[in-house]
């Protein structure tokens, strides 16, 4: 993973990109989940005006590329939608959100590289 590979920042916060951090999915794990179109690509749910289209959940499972997700889909809502085998393409990490989500950049990308930065010379 390149040093600016993955991430965005919008209003304050620090976005991992699901394609590329996905190594970092535990259960339990606050993550936020792309509501919106399957057809938008990664460049258009970075978009600010497609904020609304991320709803924020809690991972239930992983499975291999896959992760089971449970989030409230409207604010009005009391039970939990769970949605099974969602695509890491959907899934955004807030990074610093709870103690499960490192904190910096660069533990990020050291964690999911396997905890060891790799020479590339």
């Amino acid at each position: 993973i390149e040093p600016g590979e993955g991430h965005y920042e919008y209003d304050g916060k620090t976005y991992l990109e699901g394609p590329i951090f996905s190594e970092l999915l535990e259960e339990e794990m606050p993550v936020q989940i792309w509501t919106g179109s399957l057809m938008a690509n990664l460049e258009e749910k970075k978009l600010p005006e497609r904020d609304k289209n991320w709803k924020n959940a809690l991972i239930v499972a992983v499975r291999q590329d896959k992760a089971h997700v449970a989030y409230l889909a409207s604010p009005h809502d009391t039970e939990e939608t769970v949605e099974k085998n969602v695509t890491v393409d959907r899934i955004r990490i807030i990074l610093g959100a709870d103690d499960s989500v490192p904190d910096t950049l660069e533990e990020a990308r050291l964690m999911a590289m396997g905890g060891e930065e790799k020479c590339t010379d």
